[in-house]
């Protein structure tokens, strides 16, 4: 009985490794990458700035948090008459409008509540918008729990000056000294966001769009619009790579976002992530297999990494399918299979770890951020159930707005 269960086990035990040790190495090119892209953001210089920009707010009943937004947007390091704030109220049943005028911005109010969303609400507001012709105009978009760095606009005005059409910014962690769940967070985006697009950059692919602190050329963001997918940062990110467009990354282009503090509010976005980062997958996963194998040859790089980023779990659950399939095999297998279970498990945990003590180091992490990964058991388990309730039933279909912590409380 034992013997029998253990051919059953092998096959599909070892695929599983398999695919850990490939994303295990996948992570370690990546983090080489990261090295590459520090040096040469100590050798770059700053310009004079020439963009115009207008930064793009998606609100829907934010007044709590709204005010902090703008008057962040206000007092960054950029000329007075080179950027405009425009907010979007989207179907707000509360005073959102109102504080943004009071900030000194622009509200534009949409009333649509058959179609709500950020991606149709971001359209709305595009096309409201004049037509600017000039090369030097881009839109920023940033979300309305956030607050942003002074640099931010410069920042991103270098890279479009570069040669950049669309330029994702370091997206992460408001509150991030209070440790506990919003610093494992911390943690786990100081990966995805910091990390990873830095390397990815550096190797010649492109950075990702993460949905907050994004710039885009204004012919660009008209002509390749946000949908209502449940992850339209995703979407959209994919569909400019195969247009022949990679997303450029501005490591100083700071903004940090709220997150929940309790696991429980975190649930309905973390499912949008997952279930939207596969249906995208599921979509374009062909195309980039088939870029990859068949583009021109020096450019296939790009579509091969969007195809591993895409496919990669998140860390915490990389981490259990490591320990579990590596674990696993070296108990069911015999011989040259059994030691790479082993090796599997070791060195796939190992580089894990590293990775995201890597990205902590990196992006200068507070000590409480470093003290919430005690929490990493708890957050494995609670992705792994989440993980396990999408595949049995069947995901989110509707955008849902996450809730904010001063509406938990």
């Amino acid at each position: 009985m034992l013997s029998t269960l253990r051919r059953i086990l092998v096959v599909p035990t070892a695929v599983a490794a398999a695919l850990a040790a490939m994303w295990s190495a996948y992570l370690v090119v990546i983090s080489a990458g990261a090295l590459l892209g520090l040096r040469r953001r100590r050798g770059s210089v700053a310009v004079e700035p020439v963009t115009v920009f207008r930064v793009l707010i998606p609100a829907h009943d934010e007044e709590a948090l709204i005010a902090d937004t703008v008057a962040a947007l206000q007092a960054v390091d950029y000329p007075a008459d080179s950027f405009e704030i425009h907010v979007v109220a989207d179907n707000c049943t509360d005073t959102t409008a109102d504080l943004v005028r009071a900030g000194g911005a622009t509200a534009h109010e949409r009333h649509d509540p058959t179609n709500p969303g950020k991606g149709p609400a971001l359209g709305w507001l595009i096309d409201r918008l004049p037509v600017r012709e000039s090369t030097n105009d881009a839109f920023v978009l940033v979300d309305a729990d956030t607050v942003v760095e002074p640099g931010l606009l410069r920042a991103f005005d270098a890279q479009l000056q570069g040669g950049a059409d669309v330029v994702q910014g370091h997206y992460a962690v408001r509150g991030d000294t209070g440790g506990g769940n919003v610093g494992f967070r911390a943690a786990a985006l100081a990966v995805r966001h910091y990390v990873r697009p830095l390397g990815r950059t550096a190797l010649g692919g492109s950075s990702g769009l993460y949905g907050n602190g994004m710039a885009f050329r204004e012919s660009v963001a008209r002509a390749h619009r946000f949908s209502d997918h449940l992850v339209e940062d995703i979407e959209l990110y994919v569909d400019l790579l195969l247009d022949g467009r990679p997303v450029a990354f501005a490591p100083d282009a700071e903004v940090r976002a709220e997150m929940p503090v309790d696991l429980d509010d975190a649930v309905t976005q973390n499912q949008r992530w997952e279930a939207g980062r596969m249906q995208v997958l599921g979509a374009f996963g062909p195309r980039l297999a088939s870029a990859a194998v068949t583009g021109r040859r020096g450019r296939r790089w790009p579509y091969l990494d969007a195809l591993l980023d895409l496919s990669l779990p998140p860390i915490t659950a990389l981490f259990a399918l490591t320990a579990l399939a590596g674990g696993l095999l070296r108990l069911v297998a015999r011989g040259p299979l059994a030691v790479f279970g082993a090796v599997v498990a070791v060195s796939g945990l190992a580089i894990q770890v590293l990775h995201t003590l890597f990205a902590l180091r990196l992006t200068g992490a507070p000590a409480a951020v470093y003290r919430s990964l005690l929490l990493a058991p708890v957050h494995i388990v609670w992705k792994v159930s989440m993980l396990l309730r999408l595949a049995i039933r069947r995901g989110p279909q509707d955008w849902i707005r996450t809730t904010r912590n001063e509406e938990a409380s």
